[in-house]
């Protein structure tokens, strides 16, 4: 009896464990895939296609609440390295040269 209990705690805690890890590695693809299309629609912003950039804030937001969610949790070292490898590459995102996009598109449409 004492056997089984210990397997089915080991179980149980070895399910939560995966759970867990499954979690974070389901927002880590999430934030991966938000830096990725951010950056490929980088260089549309920056000729003035006012729909990227608008696509681009929209994922900057949700970028954000996935980091929010991120600093909640317990990291392996895989998934650390993976999370600083995305924010390595988010880097790539020029958003002074977006931001000055931005601005000379709204002094062009102001009237």
């Amino acid at each position: 009896m004492k056997k089984l209990t210990i397997t089915l705690t080991i179980a149980a805690i070895s399910l939560l464990m995966v759970s867990c890890g499954n979690k974070t590695d389901n927002a880590l693809s999430k934030l991966e895939k938000g830096v990725d299309k951010a950056l490929s629609l980088s260089e549309k912003a920056k000729a003035g296609d006012t729909k990227a950039l608008k696509k681009i804030v929209e994922l900057a937001e949700e970028c954000s609440k996935i980091e929010e969610s991120l600093n909640k949790e317990e990291f392996t070292e895989e998934q650390k390295n993976r999370y600083e490898d995305i924010i390595s590459k988010s880097y790539g995102v020029d958003v002074t040269a977006l931001e000055n996009t931005a601005e000379a598109l709204e002094e062009a449409t102001d009237f």
